[in-house]
């Protein structure tokens, strides 16, 4: 039982710490109260580089998801026994992305056990990257209080990411940042590529997989103007070997043909997945 209050008091501390960050301190009062709200909110409140590169927050795949009725699959997400295996800095900012995906894809299929045990993880790789802001006791009693209402689980988790990566930004911590945007987006088109395994065209998981190919676009804008305007710094060989990547599934969506959407099949993709496949592989293991 001690372990249990352990774990639930040490993943809240990631909301304290993102909704302190750009606040001084200050916590919010007004809670959100249904997911609809939710999704108007963080449209709204996307960070200045997802906005800028027209990135996908990770929870937006995910509702389309639930919204085609694709069930909830708990062996999609990265494994929580890997996470003590990272020691780097560009490791564990690309994990804490994919974590913190992993994370929104719980918190969307309201799934309160898996939410707390990935909120865990994700605060602890925020702690030893060095980008925590402090905690505030009232957030972590709101939060508490609210542990089984999924809606304001819900809120909370995408409220953790958003915060973190606009604090990041505000910190000019722009080295860090694209590594956890990365991990992130590679997590949600990764299940989305396994949500999509077996589907047909009317389902249109497989046109939501085509269309990932703009995100793709955004991104490897995205990294390729980090790398201009930070050359010389130690993560950019690791940013450069990335967006080689990034590139060559860019090359394979490129022969995708989409003349005929009503004929789309899995076949189609079987390049751009085993290339996110192996990218997520490269990272996570």
């Amino acid at each position: 039982m001690k372990r249990k209050y352990i774990l639930i008091g040490v993943s809240l501390a990631l909301a304290s710490l993102v909704l302190s960050c750009n606040n001084n301190g200050k916590t919010k009062q007004n809670a959100v109260k249904d997911t609809t709200t939710v999704a108007v909110d963080l449209s709204s409140k996307k960070s200045f580089v997802y906005t800028k590169y027209e990135l996908p927050l990770s929870v937006d795949v995910y509702k389309f998801l639930k919204s085609k009725n694709v069930d909830f699959n708990k062996g999609y997400m990265h494994s929580l026994s890997k996470k003590d295996k990272y020691f780097t800095g560009v490791s564990r900012a690309l994990v804490l992305g994919i974590y913190s995906s992993d994370l929104a894809y719980a918190t969307i299929y309201d799934k309160s056990q898996e939410s707390v045990d990935y909120f865990g993880v994700s605060i602890d790789l925020a702690h030893k990257l060095d980008i925590e802001q402090g905690y505030d006791s009232k957030v972590l009693d709101r939060a508490y209080d609210n542990l089984n209402n999924n809606d304001s689980l819900s809120k909370i988790a995408a409220e953790a990411y958003r915060k973190t990566c606009n604090c990041l930004e505000e910190n000019k911590t722009t080295n860090i940042l694209p590594f956890i945007v990365l991990g992130s987006w590679l997590e949600s088109i990764h299940i989305l590529t396994q949500a999509s395994m077996g589907s047909v065209p009317a389902d249109g998981l497989l046109q939501e997989l085509y269309n990932q190919r703009v995100h793709l676009n955004g991104m490897i804008k995205y990294l390729s103007d980090v790398i201009a305007q930070s050359e010389g710094a130690p993560e950019i060989e690791d940013m450069k070997s990335l967006l080689e990547k990034l590139k060559l599934m860019q090359s394979k969506y490129e022969l995708i043909d989409v003349s005929h959407a009503e004929s789309l099949n899995i076949g189609q993709f079987k390049d751009v997945i085993f290339l996110v496949t192996d990218m997520r592989k490269v990272i996570t293991d």
